[in-house]
């Protein structure tokens, strides 16, 4: 099991959150053909009967929200992305 879905299959044992059924890895990650500027695609199953109220759903979505900047976001190399905002910044608007 690679980096990512260890930190995944942790962060839901520990977290156990109300309605969430399962968490599927898939895309690169999964395939283990990652590369510096794959994002992290993962899919989150929610027992509707669980979430049924505005409220419920409104905390499951913050959940993912704390699992992304927990858990994902300490894993991205942003050298590449910052590389080519900074390109963008010098390139001349008009030609």
């Amino acid at each position: 099991m690679g980096r990512i879905a260890t930190s995944l299959s942790e962060y839901f044992a520990a977290h156990h959150l109300a309605g969430v059924v399962s968490a599927y890895l898939f895309g690169s990650h999964a395939r283990g053909t990652p590369h510096r500027e794959s994002d992290v695609d993962v899919a989150v199953l929610f027992d509707y009967e669980v979430l049924s109220s505005r409220a419920a759903r409104a905390r499951a979505a913050d959940a993912m929200s704390a699992f992304a900047r927990q858990t994902m976001l300490r894993e991205a190399d942003l050298r590449p992305f910052l590389h080519r905002t900074r390109a963008l910044k010098l390139a001349p608007i008009v030609r």
